[in-house]
């Protein structure tokens, strides 16, 4: 670790997201845990400045080129219409840098850009909500993550449901900025005529991320469709999890990520919007 405490550090906030900032981001969440496709696969928003702010740090005193020491992306969602707000992502802080309190730096840096553009509320999720708690977050929703295992045994089995398979996501949703999470190599949507539920594959297996129709019917569907065993990312109060217990299904969660929310503007009528996994940053 490299304390700099005689340093000073100049914090820059881009629209778009600098090349410097994303060498960063790569080798931190993916570069070092052995995993990734491309920054634009995973994220395909990154390429436009609209909406997308970067705050970043660099090295005060470099030896040779330019170099990002700490980065966080800010992506505006809402219109006219809703409150917008700015979901907060892709925190992270150089190896060798950490301890220099540039994340407390960043998220200062975040509030200001949140009044400057006239933001509602940040938003963020993570499994590590003390540096943020510090900064005026406050938790509004839990996470859950783990394993299912189908009872093979089960009688009255979901009838055979005709669905199809495709890779996800495709070009359509990619224009809507809908991409890979960091975990994740690759994707399907399944869909049957009363439901749809998006699968993203990984070395660790398949996780069901998302899914679309009434709770029975993307139950059916996940039995027909899916092998005896697969992951889940829920929300801790959601009903599918008592729909699977209803039929037997073996569920072994743990505690994930948590939204936290940090108002800007005071507003109470602000309604927090639910984002799915695969529209978080």
């Amino acid at each position: 670790m490299l304390k700099t405490d005689v340093l000073k550090y100049e914090v820059i906030c881009d629209r778009g997201v600098p090349e410097l900032c994303r060498q960063l981001i790569w080798d931190v969440f993916f570069a070092s845990k052995g995993r990734g496709i491309d920054l634009s696969t995973h994220f395909p928003w990154i390429d436009s400045p609209e909406g997308v702010f970067c705050i970043s740090i660099k090295n005060p005193k470099p030896l040779f080129a330019e170099e990002v020491i700490a980065t966080t992306i800010i992506k505006v969602d809402g219109n006219k219409e809703n409150t917008r707000l700015g979901l907060v992502g892709l925190v992270c802080v150089a190896e060798k840098w950490r301890g220099n309190r540039l994340t407390t730096s960043l998220l200062n840096s975040a509030t200001d850009l949140a009044r400057l553009e006239s933001l509602g509320a940040l938003v963020l999720w993570t499994q590590k909500p003390a540096v943020y708690t510090r900064q005026g977050f406050v938790q509004i929703s839990q996470e859950m993550y783990g394993e299912v295992k189908k009872n093979v045994n089960r009688v009255n089995k979901a009838s055979y449901i005709k669905h199809t398979s495709k890779r996800w996501p495709n070009v359509s949703m990619q224009k809507k900025g809908r991409g890979l999470p960091a975990f994740a190599s690759g994707g399907r949507i399944i869909t049957s005529n009363s439901a749809e539920v998006i699968v993203l594959e990984s070395p660790g297996g398949e996780t069901v991320a998302e899914w679309h129709g009434s709770i029975s019917d993307v139950v059916d569907l996940l039995e027909n469709a899916l092998s005896n065993q697969w992951m889940i990312n829920v929300d801790k109060k959601d009903s599918i999890i008592d729909e699977l217990k209803a039929r037997n299904f073996e569920i072994n969660l743990q505690l994930s990520s948590m939204q936290l929310v940090k108002k800007i503007n005071n507003d109470d009528l602000i309604v927090m919007r639910k984002f799915n996994l695969l529209d978080r940053i």
